[in-house]
């Protein structure tokens, strides 16, 4: 008899099906010839596909923090800027100027015109423009300035120039200066995300001789943990966060993947081929490296349609740190690219989580990361561990399992990350 086809199964998992069913033949000896020709590496593919996302956090070096609390951050400080820009042209002898950042001046703070060498000292500060300070020309101004110190002469501004800021100087018996600080922005609610899956298993079925344990307790366990790896895998990148009330069910917590986490830099090609470049490409890492908490290279877990562009680019352009080749540590094919500026940005190919084509379409995406601001984090109690015979106590031709786990994805210095996605799809897919 040849072996049942093998098919995908509904959750909640069970291995009572009519093909598998150790009733649906004549005699359980039966069963064991139907798969003694089936290889033992039939799960290689599930293998490789474990959740490359999931694998890359787990292996951060500050990963497997433990949180009994749903943890709130605040917008990440970044360093204030001390220049700013004029909004309106000023005159020689306008006093009351217009500045499209304020803040940078607080009353004795000294303002320096680089273009033109005149020095100005802050005499009052209007922040929100409420007391309608007008110059010689009726435009609404924010800073009263005493002009032209020191040696130096008013000059002309054009709408556009810069000014820096100075410090608060001190007189000989001077009381100390006001310094301007920062309240934080809008919170970030970090969830922690919580979730299972079962199997059951008929006891008749688990006692049954069957080659390599299919459709037994060990098979069934290796299954539903790589599924949810995978699954997990995915919300680790897309997953909004989010919570609402499931009345009997209690509160519902979803932690925030990476993607609704980036928001300053995401590169978006837009499927042309002319975006397609080292320039732009170059542009956008640059950019991930600029803000003061980065680390000086960069992890990209890239689809792989972008890890050959990637690499055709470094061998083309003499890119390449290190060419590609296979880690067996994560399962998946990595090199090393420098951007014009000496940083590293190390690629990670993960050709089953960010497919290509249909009906993933994510083969031409990337994410790219600071492995020293990322962290995942688990609920105490919850991470990830099997439950055993949780059958109803009068069930007793079944068994019952269950895998529940728990998550937290954490973006610090979010302008230290990136996402890449558009491009050019290959001319012919492979199946």
């Amino acid at each position: 008899m040849p072996p049942a086809t093998m098919t995908p199964t509904a959750f909640p998992y069970t291995t009572r099906q009519a093909a598998w069913d150790v009733l649906a033949q004549r005699g359980t000896l039966d069963r064991p010839l139907s798969w003694v020709d089936a290889q033992n590496q039939i799960e290689w593919l599930y293998g490789q596909d474990n959740g490359q996302m999931l694998s890359l956090v787990e292996r951060v070096p500050n990963d497997g923090e433990t949180l009994d609390n749903v943890r709130q951050n605040w917008r990440e400080m970044q360093r204030r800027e001390l220049a700013t820009t004029y909004n309106n042209a000023v005159a020689a002898a306008d006093t009351y100027l217009d500045m499209v950042d304020p803040y940078i001046a607080v009353v004795g703070t000294f303002l320096f015109s680089p273009h033109d060498g005149e020095v100005m000292e802050v005499i009052n500060v209007d922040y929100t423009k409420a007391n309608g300070w007008v110059n010689g020309v009726g435009d609404s101004c924010n800073i009263l300035v005493e002009r032209a110190q020191g040696t130096t002469v008013p000059i002309a501004k054009l709408a556009g120039n810069g000014v820096i800021a100075g410090p608060a100087y001190m007189a000989e018996q001077d009381a100390v200066k006001d310094g301007m600080g920062e309240q934080p922005g809008a919170e970030m609610h970090n969830f922690l995300s919580l979730a299972s899956t079962s199997l059951s298993v008929t006891r008749m079925q688990n006692n049954t001789m069957v080659y390599d344990n299919w459709g037994q307790v060990p098979k069934a366990q290796v299954e539903i943990l790589l599924q949810a790896r995978r699954h997990t895998g995915y919300a680790l990148l897309f997953a909004p966060r989010m919570t609402k009330d499931t009345s009997g069910r209690g509160q519902l917590y979803i932690g925030s993947g990476a993607l609704p986490q980036i928001r300053s830099n995401i590169l978006d090609l837009r499927g042309y081929a002319s975006n397609v470049s080292w320039p732009i490409y170059n542009a956008f890492f640059l950019k991930l490296f600029r803000p003061d908490a980065t680390s000086q290279e960069k992890t990209c877990l890239a689809g792989e349609n972008l890890f050959a562009t990637m690499l055709r680019m470094g061998r083309d352009l003499n890119l390449l740190d290190r060419d590609s080749y296979f880690e067996p540590e994560i399962g998946a094919n990595v090199m090393t690219i420098r951007t014009e500026e000496g940083n590293a940005v190390n690629f990670i190919k993960d050709r089953f989580g960010l497919q290509a084509g249909t009906p993933y379409f994510l083969g031409d995406w990337g994410f790219v990361f600071d492995m020293a601001h990322l962290s995942g984090a688990h609920f105490e109690g919850f991470q990830g561990q099997w439950y055993q015979n949780i059958q109803d106590n009068d069930d007793l031709t079944t068994r019952k399992d269950a895998y529940m786990w728990s998550w937290m994805l954490r973006l610090m210095h979010e302008s230290c990350h990136g996402v890449i996605r558009g491009g050019v799809s290959r001319l012919l897919e492979r199946p």
